[in-house]
């Protein structure tokens, strides 16, 4: 029955004393039909409120009665207190918006709101009594303002995105025209709670009444809650669990969690009172009160339509609005919805030290902290603290885009925007939706999971698990051994800091990119076996799915898979393994090496132009190249390069650059070209150098004559090798073994090594030996002085030249010729040759043998052995008692003789002693006065 036909009715039976009984049907708007009442007009009244014609807002701690469903006016109504009109609202096909539709709606977009002082600003013939009459208190004045405006009144400025007027299109304006508001708010007595009007043309349209045990509203009592409520019917909202109307919300959304309009506590709750705690109760309007309005009224997007920063206080449960406060709970609860006009936003959660759990998603929900969950009653609290705003008609401007967790472990889930989910410390959890999102995930262990969109997943500190699931993602473990896992798309993946590499980088389907652009020391990557190590073979992490892969800055080995895939090997000196495939390799900067020693086949490589004989490989930025088995031919580029053959018969070409080739096993021939190259050579190699190309270099394990314009040579290995030089001014080096180091001609430099050597030279050269360098020679054509750390001496063909030691204890050894051989320091030994000879011993105990011919003997200091063999030699500065005279027996046949036979054969002559052996062998001993006195100087030989 209509407010109007009561109306009527009172008009007609003036006194209730003489009022007849009524016999009518009532039925409220888009209400079903209610039982038939039998009564006189105040039992009407009263019957009213104990059926669902007056929706009953009796809740704790009082009961009380509500406005009439009935809103409708059926003839020419009075009009309510602006005059404004109601439409009818039309089903939204969203049973849970429906099913708080009751019917009528304002109809302009604009109202206004009052809080009358006087019962007379309702005017005469008002249709409630107003008994104790009193206009709204200031708290509840405060909670009218943040339900309704987007102006800041007594309410914080911070708060407009929680009214009615920051989340509808409707314009909101308080008015201090007591009378003339589209909503009114007072005080009377007549509910025990409260009660409100829904949307209606007639003088209570919009008003509601609170009574004497629903003033006291602090944000999030069961009073704060009430104003939110009534407001709510005010606007056209029913209760959720009626079911007139479209019916009442489903039985899963019919809780505080989705709608202050409900009078159940929590899903399945009971509906004859509210069972929260003090200041358990929704702080805001709530996800389907919003949607149901902006059904209504449409959606505002611009208040917090700029990038907005939400954060909660632990302690005190307060929301702050880009640093300033706009709700102040009771107690320290956090329950309420957010709506957002548009902007990068984002929900911090810094201030947190215990693990938070994040949903941006529309209608998901964040729990902050449970001491902070309001308790509903019965065991039961609220899911969440923070619930976010449905989309209105898929809008997306509303969302909530970004998170950022506490130190705790925390747990953060997006939406389809584009997130930015920041973990911070802890062992976080982070998981995004379908927008291209960034995730961090801080310190700590942490799981990050981006799924769809082109997503950037950044572990931070900590071995963190870091997925992406479709899209072209970026994955960076950062600090830690971290776990990359691509999925689909084409990704990205970092897989290392800095320090070392990743645990697992698995770029899953797609062409994924593995960098180690950060990674500064040189490891092995083996995309073979799937294994990345150390170079001592320590396995660090697995290598899976990836396609293309970039290098550190280290020295690193990069093995191919063979499956047609491309490697960077970034700076640093790298070496780079080829497979059979259509594979590109760049060694990119530092001096990097191709390695096709697994292929057996007849490669014709050019590391200028990167080409190969093998279609659809293409090998760049490489200096050097190691070959496998076959007759390889290789030319290197305008650089220095290092060029191994390996096995079979190559041709290794070296092109301009100081260049390395070495031809490995085979009859390999080795072509340096310009630049200083150097070749190394088993021996069986052809090298070939034209004049003016450089100062070239042999390397050789086998005895070497160089080949023409090559200028040095060097032997490698332990055995005893010969070196032999050309016509040019060659170095020459031996090695560990007894060399023999021929220089030829030119002025050459030849360096023994650690065995015994001999150099061969014309006396123009400069040999050169290290202490401990074995027991050396010298053959000489020229006269020669033996350099230092040189022990003999031996003079070689005919012509007459000398030979001069050192401060070792020498063996100089004459030739045909007349030398003269001196041994200087040490304990020498001279032997002179075929010619007239002048031996000098110098300091030392020396020991001088003529040899044939007419030699002269000095022994010089010391204690020495003076021979005689024949000729006619002369000892010049023997010393009686000191020196030794030694004759061989060759002399007289071998025939043994006496000292004295040999003193009778002596002539003292001026001072000298002569002595005649016949045959033509004379000795003359100078400054000798008497033969006696070599009685006890002679020896025999």
């Amino acid at each position: 029955m209509s407010r109007s036909r009561v109306q009527s009715l009172l008009a007609q039976f003036p006194s209730q004393a003489s009022a007849p009984t009524v016999s009518d049907a009532l039925s409220g708007l888009r209400q079903p039909s209610l039982p038939s009442l039998s009564d006189t007009l105040r039992d009407i009244r009263e019957s009213l409120d104990s059926t669902d014609l007056l929706s009953d807002d009796a809740g704790p701690p009082d009961a009380g009665f509500d406005a009439p469903a009935d809103a409708a006016a059926s003839g020419g109504p009075v009009r309510n207190g602006s005059g404004d009109a109601t439409v009818a609202v039309a089903a939204s096909g969203d049973a849970g918006i429906d099913g708080l539709i009751a019917g009528n709606r304002w109809a302009d977009g604009y109202i206004t709101y009052s809080f009358p002082d006087a019962a007379s600003d309702y005017g005469a013939g008002y249709i409630e009594s107003l008994n104790n009459f009193q206009q709204i208190n200031a708290a509840q004045q405060l909670a009218v303002h943040f339900a309704l405006n987007s102006v800041a009144y007594t309410q914080p400025s911070a708060a407009a995105g929680f009214s009615v007027e920051g989340f509808t299109n409707l314009t909101i304006d308080f008015t201090t025209a007591d009378a003339s508001g589209t909503l009114r708010y007072a005080n009377t007595s007549d509910p025990g709670t409260a009660y409100a009007y829904y949307p209606d043309g007639a003088t209570y349209g919009g008003d509601s009444f609170y009574g004497n045990s629903g003033r006291t509203p602090v944000m999030g009592n069961y009073h704060w809650h009430t104003m939110l409520h009534e407001t709510g019917h005010a606007l056209g909202l029913k209760h959720g669990q009626e079911t007139g109307g479209f019916g009442a919300m489903p039985s899963y959304l019919d809780a505080m969690e989705y709608t202050v309009m409900t009078y159940r506590s929590y899903v399945g709750g009971p509906t004859t009172g509210y069972t929260n705690e003090e200041f358990g109760y929704a702080q805001t309007f709530m996800m389907y009160d919003i949607a149901a309005l902006q059904h209504m009224y449409g959606a505002d997007y611009s208040v917090n339509s700029g990038n907005t920063t939400y954060a909660w206080d632990p302690t005190t449960g307060n929301t702050v609005i880009n640093g300033s406060a706009a709700i102040t709970p009771g107690a320290n609860r956090i329950f309420m919805t957010v709506w957002d006009g548009g902007g990068i936003d984002t929900y911090d959660l810094s201030a947190y030290a215990t693990g938070v759990t994040v949903n941006l998603a529309p209608g998901g929900s964040s729990l902050l902290s449970s001491t902070q969950q309001a308790s509903l009653g019965g065991g039961n609290y609220a899911r969440g603290n923070v619930y976010n705003a449905l989309l209105f008609g898929g809008d997306t401007r509303s969302l909530i885009e970004n998170a950022t967790g506490g130190s705790g472990s925390d747990t953060l889930y997006g939406n389809g925007a584009a997130n930015v989910m920041t973990g911070n410390a802890g062992g976080d959890y982070i998981w995004t939706s379908t927008g291209n999102d960034a995730l961090y995930g801080g310190d700590g262990d942490d799981t990050l999971y981006g799924a769809e969109g082109d997503d950037y997943n950044q572990g931070g500190a900590g071995n963190d698990y870091v997925w992406a699931y479709i899209g072209n993602d970026t994955l960076y473990g950062a600090e830690g051994a971290d776990s990359l896992y691509g999925g689909d798309g084409d990704d990205y993946l970092i897989g290392s800091w800095g320090g070392d590499v990743d645990a697992v980088m698995d770029g899953g389907n797609g062409n994924d990119t593995l960098s180690m652009s950060f990674l500064t020391v040189g490891r092995v990557f083996d995309f073979e076996t799937g294994q990345a190590r150390t170079p001592g073979g320590a396995i660090l992490g697995t290598l899976a799915g990836i396609e293309t892969f970039y290098g550190g800055s280290g020295g690193d080995t990069v093995i191919s898979d063979g499956d047609g895939h491309r490697y960077y090997g970034q700076s640093g000196d790298d070496r780079m393994v080829a497979e059979i495939g259509a594979e590109t390799l760049d060694g990119g900067a530092g001096f990097d090496t191709l390695d096709t020693a697994r292929w057996s086949g007849d490669y014709v490589l050019d590391l200028g132009t990167g080409s190969s004989n093998y279609g659809g490989e293409l090998y760049t930025n490489f200096e050097g190249a190691v070959l496998g088995g076959g007759n390889d031919s290789v030319t290197g580029t305008a650089g220095a390069n290092r060029i191994n053959g390996g096995g079979g018969n190559d041709t290794l070409r070296g092109a301009d650059g100081s260049d390395t080739l070495a031809g490995g096993s085979g009859s390999d021939s080795l072509m340096g070209e310009g630049g200083d190259d150097v070749y190394v050579t088993d021996g069986g190699d052809a090298i070939w150098e034209t004049a003016g190309q450089g100062n070239d270099l042999v390397l050789s394990s086998a005895s070497l004559a160089l080949a023409a314009h090559v200028e040095r040579l060097t032997l490698t290995g332990t055995a005893g090798l010969a070196g032999t030089g050309n016509g040019l001014a060659n170095r020459i080096t031996g090695n560990a073994g007894n060399n023999w180091l021929n220089g030829l001609g030119g002025s050459d430099t030849m360096i023994g090594g650690g065995g015994n050597d001999t150099y061969v030279t014309d006396g123009l050269d400069s040999l050169s030996e290290g202490i401990g360098g074995g027991v050396d020679t010298v053959r000489s054509t020229a006269g020669v002085t033996l350099g230092a750390n040189l022990e003999h001496l031996l003079l070689t063909g005919a012509a007459g030249i000398n030979g001069f030691g050192n401060a070792l204890a020498n063996r100089i050894t004459g030739n045909g010729g007349n030398n003269v051989l001196a041994g200087g320091d040490g304990n020498d030994t001279l032997l002179g040759g075929a010619g007239s000879d002048t031996l000098r011993g110098g300091t030392g105990a020396d020991r001088l043998d003529g040899g044939p011919g007419s030699d002269a003997l000095w022994g010089g200091l010391g204690a020495d052995t003076l021979i005689f063999r024949g000729g006619g030699d002369r000892i010049a500065d023997f010393g009686n008692n000191i020196d030794t005279i030694a004759l061989d027996d060759a002399l007289w046949g071998g025939v043994p003789r006496t000292v004295g036979q040999i003193l009778a054969l002596g002539t003292e002559i001026a001072g000298d002693v002569f002595f005649n052996f016949g045959g033509g062998n004379t000795l003359l001993v100078e400054n000798v006065a008497s033969r006696l006195w070599l009685a006890d100087d002679i020896l025999f030989v």
